[in-house]
């Protein structure tokens, strides 16, 4: 009976390392295979990513969440042009501005420019050109 209780938590042990590895793995093909995360890479390079992987997320759950395109005539110029924020291509250097008159909502990924991400308010960003603006909202507190 003892050698059955043993052999019973020595197999829950192993359950769950067994569950982690796969959970981990999980996490790597999800990580390799999504266009955000292998943008990701590319933006910031895989030695930051494999040492950053909260932020990482923290990103593509940005992007994902706290950013929207909407359309508004070109009157309303009160926003910042998109070309006027840097690109982030310090690790990346084939990284170029996009055509803004060619921009398409659903290919854009805004982390290829210095945006607002991190402000404690809505900021809006026009796309130049165009009658598309970025909306960044803030971060939940």
């Amino acid at each position: 009976m003892l050698l059955h209780s043993r052999l019973r938590i020595l197999l829950f042990f192993l359950f769950v390392q067994s569950g982690l590895s796969a959970q981990e793995q999980h996490i790597n093909l999800t990580l390799a295979h999504d266009p955000l995360e292998q943008f990701i890479v590319s933006v910031y390079g895989e030695e930051w990513v494999a040492h950053n992987q909260e932020a990482a997320t923290y990103l593509v759950r940005c992007v994902n969440e706290r950013v929207r395109y909407v359309q508004l005539p070109l009157s309303e110029d009160k926003y910042p042009l998109l070309s006027s924020f840097p690109l982030m291509n310090k690790n990346n250097p084939e990284i170029v501005a996009i055509d803004y008159a060619a921009f398409d909502p659903n290919t854009f990924i805004p982390l290829t420019y210095n945006l607002p991400f991190f402000s404690n308010k809505t900021e809006m960003v026009r796309v130049d050109g165009t009658e598309y603006v970025i909306v960044i909202e803030p971060q939940k507190k």
